[in-house]
Formats: structure tokens, sequence, C-alpha cells
């Protein structure tokens, strides 16, 4: 493969993988502000771009790790 070819790829995974955790976060949005800000006195609904940021904050603090022995 030429490097302008890895490039590319490596520019197109990284905007699919952008693409993809924007998209992921408007369930939070949904979610959120459907069930919590209701519910509870106080909360308030919440934008895009805190959804987002929740979401990254959720998936840094939650990571799971798997293990596979192949012995």
């Amino acid at each position: 493969m030429k490097n302008i070819e890895k490039l590319g790829l490596v520019l197109a995974t990284i905007l699919l993988a952008v693409l993809l955790s924007l998209l992921l976060a408007w369930p939070i949005v949904w979610l959120w502000n459907f069930a919590v800000a209701p519910t509870f006195e106080g909360v308030h609904e919440i934008t895009f771009w805190q959804a987002y940021c929740l979401s990254l904050l959720v998936s840094i603090l939650f990571r799971r790790e798997i293990k596979v022995n192949n012995k």
C-alpha cells in the first residue's frame, strides 16, 4: 500500500469513529431529557454536547477489559 492510501485509510477511520461517537450521544440526550429531568426537581435538560461529553466520561470511567487466555 502506498503511504497516501494508508493516510486516507487512517483519516477515514478517524472520521468514522468521530461520526459514530456523535451518533451514539443522541440516545443519552433523549434518555436524560425524557427520564431524568422530569423525575427530579432541579435537574435540567441537557444539550447534545453535554450528552456527548457525558458519554465520553462514562466510556472512560467504566471501560471494560476482556482478557483471553489461550493455553
